[in-house]
This record gives C-alpha cells, sequence and structure tokens, in this order.
C-alpha cells in the first residue's frame, strides 16, 4: 500500500478468507472456463447407452459441479443405471425409474488428463422411441 490507496492486487484478509481484487487483464489468467459435457440418443428399441465425455487439458483443473441424466416423459415404463466415471472407474452411480440432477456442495476435481465421462444404460419396454440425456457441468481452470 502507498500511503492510504490499497493496493487491490494484493490480498485482502476478511474474517478468516483471503479475497483478491484483478483488473481485467490480471483475472483474464485464472478465470475458470465453463463447462457442460453432454450426449443424447433414441431409445427406440427399449435399450439404449447414453455416453458423454471430455478429457481435461494439459496444465487445466476441471471442477465437476454436478451431473444430470434422463429421458423424455412418456407413458411407457422406462428404469436406468447411471455411472458418473473418473478415467473409466465408477465414482458415483445411480438407478432409478425417473433420472436425477446431482448438485456437488463442493466440486469434485479432475487434474489434467483425466478422462471425465457419464455412461448410462436405459431399459424400457421398446413400445414408444424416447430421447434420453445425460450431461455433467463444470468450470475449467
Amino acid at each position: 500500500m502507498a500511503g492510504d490507496t490499497p493496493d487491490f492486487t494484493e490480498g485482502i484478509v476478511f474474517l478468516d478468507q483471503k479475497l483478491a481484487v484483478y483488473s481485467g487483464s490480471q483475472f483474464a489468467a485464472v478465470q475458470g472456463l465453463a463447462k457442460y459435457v453432454n450426449g443424447s440418443t433414441t431409445c427406440v428399441d427399449g435399450v439404449a447407452v447414453t455416453f458423454a465425455s471430455y478429457t481435461v487439458p494439459a496444465g487445466k483443473t476441471f471442477y465437476c459441479y454436478g451431473f444430470s441424466y434422463g429421458w423424455d416423459a412418456q407413458a411407457a415404463s422406462i428404469s436406468c443405471t447411471a455411472l458418473f466415471l473418473d478415467n473409466g472407474g465408477a465414482i458415483i452411480q445411480f438407478c432409478s425409474q425417473a433420472g436425477h440432477a446431482v448438485a456437488f456442495d463442493t466440486p469434485i476435481v479432475f487434474a489434467a488428463g483425466h478422462a471425465v465421462s457419464v455412461y448410462t444404460f436405459h431399459f424400457g419396454d421398446g413400445a414408444v422411441a424416447r430421447a434420453v440425456r445425460a450431461a455433467y457441468w463444470g468450470v475449467e481452470i
């Protein structure tokens, strides 16, 4: 600080949290890029698979804030198993007849090179064609 004028590029401590104020050019270097990754298919014969995947680029980190899966509303019955994957290994699994949307209180962090995926298996009576979807979202920094 010079005199009574604060240097806003330095951290400010407020209630045990360190804050910083950046100019536009300074913020560009730490600004996150929002990511929304999704996949969809049409289930016409009673069985469908939906897959959405993204590999975190070198030098980046992906903070995932949630994932979802489901299908268009129809009278015909359908059930689904959804897997949220990190490099092919399941970290979350859901099964339902209604789909889910899950928002994480604390993001799941994926380092550079990790393949982040959501994979769903849909089973129905095959009488009605329906769109099935899976997605996840977060910020890449």
